[in-house]
């Protein structure tokens, strides 16, 4: 009887530390570097959070992604990226950011999907995201 308590609290307490999320207080999101140029005028016109999940063996993980409905060079684009950044939670509100690109995504048909964008944020810190759809 002993060990079946035993296992019991044991599971109790190893299961809920096995999906639990990695928290370290006090770190802030990553600073911009200085004499790094932000050339490009972003325009974010909408922000959407939604879940992404994906399928495992074990069981699904699902994580919200931050999705930005923005204008660059008059063109329609929505970017994805982390909601939280180290461990801080990422507040985009609509607006003008200044932007540049970060990675470029060579050879394919639709060139501009992939590419990603690095968005300077007021306090200087910085939101990594990537272009997921565009239009027009």
């Amino acid at each position: 009887m002993k060990k079946y308590v035993l296992l019991l609290l044991s599971l109790l307490v190893v299961i809920p530390s096995l999906q639990a999320q990695k928290t370290r207080f006090g770190q802030v999101p990553p600073m911009a570097k200085p004499g790094v140029d932000y050339p490009l005028l972003l325009h974010v016109t909408g922000v959407h959070i939604r879940s992404h999940c994906e399928p495992s063996l074990a069981r699904a993980s699902c994580d919200d992604v931050l999705y930005v409905d923005a204008v660059l060079n008059g063109m329609k684009i929505e970017l994805m990226g982390d909601t939280v950044t180290n461990s801080m939670r990422v507040y985009l509100p609509p607006g003008d950011y200044q932007a540049r690109l970060t990675a470029k995504n060579p050879g394919t048909i639709l060139t501009a999907l992939g590419q990603g964008y690095e968005l300077l944020l007021p306090g200087k810190s910085i939101w990594d995201g990537s272009i997921s759809g565009y239009s027009e």
